[in-house]
């Protein structure tokens, strides 16, 4: 007779739903509505899905500020996974994937559509300068809280999780409806996916950047 152990440990799974997923959304909405699910802290965040090959990994877990327009330090394939999505998809979240060289003109603290963020969603498009307003809603992008007029700074740091969907520094709700019984979140239409596709490949023309 074989003796077999009362309990096998079974490695951690995380919650998903795979409909917050939305076409052109940006790593910061996707890492806050992971977050959200799984109520957990940026250190345990930034332990899963930062490349163990990345050299900075151990400051990073340290300290972590990493800037969400660069997928350089993320472990591609393990977000895939968290996030039951295609790599392709995954790098289309950060902003130097589907615009390179658009360091000089984007802003490193979040910028944000009112109407998208009330429905947990945030496009890398809007970090760029040049997009003034959101492509979907016609609305200008802020940068600012609305309570505190404090800018974002949009990275990966130790208050990124503690209160998701939120302003980090007075703690003012930005996107009520993901709080609700059954959250509303952002579906995207065929034409509005359209207005975003058309808006990245105008804003990454050479014509633009010049």
């Amino acid at each position: 007779m074989i003796n077999r152990p009362l309990f096998v440990p079974q490695p951690r799974q995380w919650c998903w739903r795979r409909d917050w997923h939305v076409k052109w959304e940006s790593a910061w909405t996707l890492l806050w509505k992971f977050a959200y699910l799984n109520q957990i802290a940026t250190s345990d965040l930034a332990r899963l899905v930062i490349s163990r090959q990345c050299g900075k990994r151990s400051a990073i877990l340290a300290k972590p500020q990493v800037d969400l327009r660069d997928s350089a330090v993320f472990d591609i394939a393990v977000l895939a996974s968290l996030l039951r999505v295609s790599q392709v998809a995954v790098r289309e979240a950060f902003l130097f994937d589907i615009a390179p060289g658009s360091v000089l003109d984007s802003s490193d603290c979040l910028r944000w559509c009112v109407t998208c963020m009330r429905s947990g969603f945030h496009s890398p498009l809007f970090q760029l300068r040049p997009t003034r307003s959101c492509p979907i809603h016609g609305h200008m992008l802020v940068d600012r809280c609305p309570a505190c007029s404090r800018t974002i700074p949009y990275k990966l740091t130790k208050a990124f999780s503690q209160h998701p969907f939120t302003c980090p520094h007075c703690g003012v709700d930005m996107a009520p409806t993901i709080r609700e019984d059954r959250p509303k979140i952002l579906r995207l239409q065929a034409h509005e996916a359209a207005l975003l596709a058309t808006h990245c490949a105008f804003i990454a023309s050479p014509q633009t950047s010049n």
